[in-house]
């Protein structure tokens, strides 16, 4: 959905309308703060998600290290052969 320049004029002018010229700053700030706050709350949460599949994918391997099974000696032996 991109919004072209007709798009973007037709929203200034009816917001000039209903809320006046002296309004449109305050809710433009209004706007932009909650916009950051948003985004910094999104990039919490990523920054969350991706520490905790990197501590599953840390666990996932060290479970799956201790339930190896030892190459017995016959196996080294026929792999070095090859």
């Amino acid at each position: 959905m991109d919004l072209g320049a007709p798009e973007i004029i037709l929203i200034m002018i009816v917001m000039f309308f209903f809320f006046g010229a002296k309004k449109i700053p305050d809710i433009m700030k209004g706007l932009g703060t909650g916009l950051r706050e948003f985004r910094k709350a999104a990039r919490g949460v990523q920054d969350e998600m991706g520490r905790e599949i990197e501590q599953a994918e840390k666990s996932d391997e060290s479970s799956n290290a201790t339930h190896l099974p030892a190459a017995s000696a016959k196996d080294k032996q026929n792999e070095s052969q090859s």
